[in-house]
């Protein structure tokens, strides 16, 4: 001692009395407080075991692995980018928004809606339906169906002849011919025998251009002028033949005769010649219509 103080506590260096820094002491138990300023750099390591809490705000970037148990709720954010493959159930509820892009293939099963589209497709889709339609369409197509092969057998019933013929011919003839010609609609050359209402003069004898002179209507309403004069008395939607009260003067065999439509349907096998002697007045009879 000099003077009441320890010399090498003066004098350290001199007395070789530094506290030695290179090996730092180990403690078998933490110390009460940590130290004041916290270490430069973070542990090398993480903790062997997890925080008891999360904490109070996320991580700047995220981590190289999910969490093991996901998470109880759902996120209150949608994620930045989409999945890379598709959900393996389907969501409960449907979309606010369409896609923003129509999916590639259809789905495998149609709409569970009650009531179909509110308008139709703008496209006739690729392939026919798996069954027809509950309903009928209201009006046609505007194109006919463009089948692959033609229907194993005709249908049941003719069509009814359009009033107008089709604006395009059929690019191929039909497989089977028709079993008459369907021929156009025109008034009788034939002189009629027209049955009248004057007891003086019960029958007169007039063409079809005497009924378009005047008077038409009142004319073609005299018993049959109209199935015979069709033309004037526009009555070609109607398929009939003159009745019975109606005769009319052709040529059959060389002789002059008058007959009416009893007459040239009433044997078969002489009807297409007295149909052609009567050209084909008898319209039904004759299927001239």
């Amino acid at each position: 001692d000099y003077e009441g103080t320890i010399v090498q506590d003066e004098c350290p260096v001199a007395c070789n009395a530094c506290p030695a820094t290179n090996n730092p002491s180990t403690s078998f138990s933490p110390t009460s407080s940590p130290t004041r300023p916290p270490s430069p750099m973070p542990s090398p390591f993480p903790s062997a075991k997890p925080s008891p809490s999360p904490s109070a705000s996320p991580q700047i970037s995220p981590t190289s692995s999910p969490s093991r148990p996901p998470s109880p709720y759902p996120s209150p954010f949608p994620t930045a980018r989409p999945s890379s493959s598709p959900s393996f159930s389907p969501s409960d509820q449907p979309t606010d928004l369409p896609s923003l892009a129509p999916s590639f293939k259809p789905t495998g099963l149609p709409t569970s809606t009650v009531k179909p589209s509110a308008s139709p497709s703008a496209a006739p889709i690729d392939q026919p339906t798996i069954q027809p339609s509950t309903m009928p369409t209201l009006d046609p197509t505007n194109r006919p169906t463009e089948s692959i092969k033609p229907s194993p057998s005709p249908s049941a019933a003719p069509v009814e002849l359009t009033e107008s013929p089709s604006e395009l011919p059929s690019t191929k003839p039909s497989s089977i011919p028709t079993v008459r010609a369907t021929l156009p609609c025109v008034d009788s050359p034939l002189r009629l025998k027209i049955e009248t209402i004057d007891r003086n003069k019960p029958y007169i004898s007039r063409y079809c251009s005497w009924v378009g002179q005047k008077d038409i209507k009142n004319r073609c309403a005299m018993p049959g002028v109209s199935a015979s004069c069709p033309i004037t008395c526009n009555a070609c939607a109607a398929c009939e033949d003159p009745g019975e009260e109606l005769r009319f003067k052709f040529e059959y065999n060389g002789k002059d005769i008058i007959r009416n439509c009893d007459f040239v349907g009433r044997i078969a096998h002489k009807v297409p010649g007295r149909c052609s002697a009567s050209e084909n007045i008898c319209r039904s009879t004759c299927g001239a219509c």
